[in-house]
């Protein structure tokens, strides 16, 4: 088995290229990517944009109870439908955008074996 770890955003052209070298210092070609990534903000390496993501509806209200742990009280709560532009920037943070640049940058350095697959 083996594992290595990288200390940088996981978004940045930095660190694809930091992995790729890992892979094709430690492994070779590979036949399995499994891409997992959350996170509230991304920054996009190609033109430097920062997406934030928010957790909210889409469309109508979200409407229903919770419990004030402070109080101990049970209340209501209404969490307003996501804007468009949180919509689009959402997607552009959990969004398979970055996927791709993962599987670009391994197809460039050769290192994704024939049939390569995703992980689902």
């Amino acid at each position: 088995m083996f594992a290595a770890s990288l200390n940088v955003d996981a978004f940045s052209n930095d660190a694809k290229r930091q992995a790729a070298e890992i892979v094709r210092r430690e492994m070779g070609k590979i036949d399995l990517v499994i891409y997992s990534v959350a996170s509230p903000k991304r920054i996009n390496p190609r033109n430097g944009i920062t997406y934030s993501s928010v957790l909210k509806p889409i469309g109508a209200p979200f409407n229903s109870r919770t419990i004030d742990l402070d109080s101990e009280a049970v209340t209501d709560v209404t969490i307003a439908p996501a804007s468009g532009q949180e919509v689009a920037d959402t997607v552009a943070v959990m969004g398979g955008e970055d996927w791709s640049l993962w599987i670009e940058a391994f197809l460039t350095e050769s290192l994704l074996a024939e049939g390569a697959r995703r992980g689902d």
